[in-house]
């Protein structure tokens, strides 16, 4: 309960711009990639506060102690690297949970949900960056996540880029954006 384990990636993996080569799988369903791995208080995406630099899975108080287990598998043939969670108890002792991350080397993530049959709206799924101040929320504490759900988190696209690449348009207002596609080996 409230640990993790700190393994080395088998590719490194760009997150937010950064190469990762280590990742920490936290016991309370998230891969962080910063100092902190035990943290089971869930909060919403992004906030400066730890842990930061993490990808949550379905973060929330678990407790593996309470029956499931926990694994990690580098699929080679497919440049993945997949952390499972299976069977994995609520801290209260609920109905297990099954699921699991897919990193890729090209930075995409797959999150993937077998079988949750604990409480489901009172985790937190998304990324965030090491300054905990950019982050992509999904969910937070709310009904989302059901059986045989699969979300795809993916990086920009390369092959399209845009010009502004943000701005604030007033109401009424009107901006040009220039898009460039490339269509170069697709």
């Amino acid at each position: 309960d409230d640990s993790f384990i700190e393994v080395a990636l088998p590719f490194t993996f760009p997150f937010y711009g950064v190469d990762k080569s280590l990742v920490k799988i936290s016991s309370n369903g998230f891969l962080a990639f910063g100092p902190n791995g035990t943290d089971y208080n869930n909060t919403p995406l992004p906030n400066v506060g730890q842990p930061n630099d993490i990808i949550a899975l379905f973060w929330d108080d678990l407790n593996p102690s309470l029956g499931g287990t926990i694994h990690y598998y580098h699929n080679a043939g497919a440049n993945e690297f997949i952390v499972q969670y299976t069977g994995i108890q609520h801290f209260g002792g609920s109905a297990p949970y099954t699921f699991q991350a897919i990193l890729r080397s090209n930075g995409s993530i797959l999150l993937q949900y077998l079988a949750m049959q604990g409480p489901l709206n009172s985790a937190t799924l998304g990324v965030e960056n090491s300054s905990g101040t950019i982050g992509l929320q999904i969910v937070f504490n709310a009904n989302y996540v059901h059986d045989n759900l699969a979300v795809a988190i993916q990086a920009a696209c390369p092959w399209i880029s845009e010009d502004p690449v943000s701005g604030v348009i007033p109401p009424g207002g009107s901006e040009q954006v220039t898009l460039s596609v490339t269509t170069a080996g697709l």
